[in-house]
């Protein structure tokens, strides 16, 4: 948040509204459906555009639920039509597109896939006006509780734009040796399909597919995977 004011006005938005409430954890996916619901009503937005991260891809539809608000995924492309939004998505592993015209009082939740457009600094040296939106949380807790928690270091496999990626085809676990070095004589990061990361031979911060990593490189191999159709929806 401390960054918020100079980098909205960096990028032309004149308002930061920041979400305060009284023991707001922003890990806890139930607390920020809460939160965010708090905010919409005091707000009440036309649209809401979220970058389609794994947590957005958690709480964007319950939170379209909790406010009875149309809701997009996958998200490449949108523009106002006649006091609605026509947005273009990936469809179908991303083999095709579809349209979808939202329409009527809104709110409106659209996600946008990651590096589906690249953002353009309009000004520099000034700070947006930050509001303060109080929300009560009430009984809000999470329902998961987190054992242990993933810790990554280094590159991570959503920004890469070169991605090596191994599968079962390789035979053996010691052959991922072999996308790792090409993935570095690339200069871009190893990845792996699910059954070879349930089978230990990969971490699952390497996982590519629909239950792993949302990536979009400028060039992805496979090595030793069979293209089935929860890695290739993972991939687009």
């Amino acid at each position: 948040a401390g960054d918020a004011a100079s980098m909205a006005w960096n990028y032309g938005v004149g308002e930061v509204d920041h979400i305060s409430a009284d023991g707001l954890d922003t890990t806890s996916i139930d607390q920020r459906v809460t939160a965010l619901a708090g905010w919409a009503a005091a707000s009440r937005p036309q649209a809401i555009l979220l970058s389609q991260s794994f947590d957005a891809r958690l709480f964007a539809p319950r939170l379209a639920a909790r406010l009875g608000a149309a809701v997009v995924m996958n998200a490449l492309a949108v523009e106002p039509v006649g006091g609605g939004l026509s947005v273009t998505t990936a469809a179908f592993g991303g083999d095709t597109r579809a349209v979808y015209e939202m329409s009527g009082p809104g709110p409106w939740i659209v996600c946008f896939n990651p590096n589906a457009t690249l953002p353009e600094t309009a000004r520099e040296g000034g700070e947006a006006t930050v509001l303060t939106v109080d929300v009560e949380l009430g009984a809000a807790g999470e329902r998961i509780r987190i054992l242990e928690r993933a810790r990554t270091q280094g590159p991570r496999l959503e920004h890469a734009q070169t991605i090596v990626a191994g599968g079962r085809g390789l035979g053996e676990a010691g052959n991922f040796s072999l996308v790792e070095e090409l993935a570095e004589a690339l200069g871009g990061m190893a990845g792996a399909s699910r059954p070879i990361v349930d089978d230990g031979w990969a971490d699952p911060s390497r996982q590519v597919g629909l239950t792993g990593k949302i990536t979009k490189p400028g060039l992805y191999i496979a090595a030793g995977i069979s293209g089935a159709s929860q890695h290739m929806v993972g991939c687009s």
